[in-house]
Parts: structure tokens; C-alpha cells; sequence
């Protein structure tokens, strides 16, 4: 596997991309790799906030889905 594409996996996964064939097999193999879903936790377990960009990315979107653990 090539690590290169392992961030569009989670891409993928957070766009809400639908991927047929291949590539879905591939961004699934990949998100389930023990270091990207390692990686995945420890993002989602993150507590710090940048307060202008949480504002600054609630103008310009509408938030479908909040991953994130709020402490």
C-alpha cells in the first residue's frame, strides 16, 4: 500500500465520496490499517480548537456530521 494516499482515504470517507471497484477496496483496506485507524482515534480525541477557523469553516459549510469527541 502507499501511504501517499492514505490522508484521501479519510478524504473519501469525510466527503461522503462514493468510490466503486478498486478504489473502494482500497480506501477500505486503507482506513482499516491499525496505524490509520490509531491515527483516526488520536485526531478524533484531539481537545484543542482554533476558534476563528470554527468559525470561519461554519460560514462557508453546512456541518452533516461532527466526528469529533467533545471533552
Amino acid at each position: 500500500m502507499n501511504s501517499f494516499y492514505a490522508p484521501v482515504a479519510f478524504r473519501v470517507r469525510t466527503y461522503g465520496l462514493v468510490l466503486s471497484g478498486v478504489a473502494a477496496n482500497y480506501a477500505r483496506a486503507l482506513l482499516a490499517l491499525p496505524a490509520m485507524r490509531e491515527w483516526d482515534d488520536a485526531a478524533l480525541a484531539e481537545p484543542w480548537r482554533d476558534p476563528d477557523h470554527e468559525v470561519e469553516a461554519m460560514q462557508g459549510a453546512t456541518l452533516v456530521d461532527d466526528l469529533r469527541r467533545v471533552p
